[in-house]
């Protein structure tokens, strides 16, 4: 099944698909796609204006590939493997929580990846420019903790000056962690960062 939209700002709904492919271009315009879920292998395209991308379940794999304007995507919930990628621009990703393995890229631009939880493995790749990450709770906010990093969670800052930001303020218990040069380890976290 293909799906193509128009050029307007369109709001649209996946509440579930068949067992086969699927893909939903959405083209042009500030559109919002919710994926609430997914049956078959799933590609969502958005093209050109400021996109937002809300996945809140996917039974199968869901690519999400968004266009050249300033995109928001949103994870809050998935049982299958997840790939986003955001392409150019100032771009937001946030990670509220996974289940399967997730892998972001965000490519050109200063982009901003939020990671609250996490339930397996995920892979931030932040591409070129000056970028953010906060991990912790209530990133990206303070005061939360780490303690939801259930799975390794791999960051790549690749080109720019980027900056990572690990929030474990809010956690009242002991903890031991580990810094290396390319690891944190420990803090409540399952495998570190």
């Amino acid at each position: 099944l293909t799906i193509g939209l128009g050029a307007g700002a369109d709001d649209f709904t996946i509440a579930s698909t068949h067992g086969g492919t699927t893909t939903l271009d959405t083209n042009d315009g500030a559109d919002t796609v919710t994926v609430e879920g997914t049956s078959g292998a799933t590609t969502v395209t958005t093209g050109a204006g400021p996109d937002t991308v809300n996945v809140l379940g996917a039974s199968a794999a869901l690519a999400v590939n968004t266009g050249g304007d300033a995109d928001t995507v949103n994870v809050s919930g998935m049982a299958a493997a997840v790939t986003i990628d955001t392409g150019t621009e100032n771009d937001t990703v946030n990670v509220f929580g996974t289940s399967a393995v997730l892998i972001v890229g965000t490519g050109a631009g200063a982009d901003t990846i939020n990671v609250q939880s996490i339930g397996a493995a995920a892979v931030v790749n932040a591409g070129t420019e000056d970028d953010t990450i906060t991990v912790g709770s209530v990133a990206p906010g303070t005061g939360g903790t780490v303690n939801a990093i259930g799975g390794l969670l791999a960051v790549n800052g690749e080109g720019g000056t980027d900056t990572l930001y690990v929030d474990d303020r809010g956690d009242a218990t002991s903890n031991i962690g580990t810094l290396t040069a390319t690891t944190l380890t420990g803090l409540g976290m399952a495998s570190g960062i």
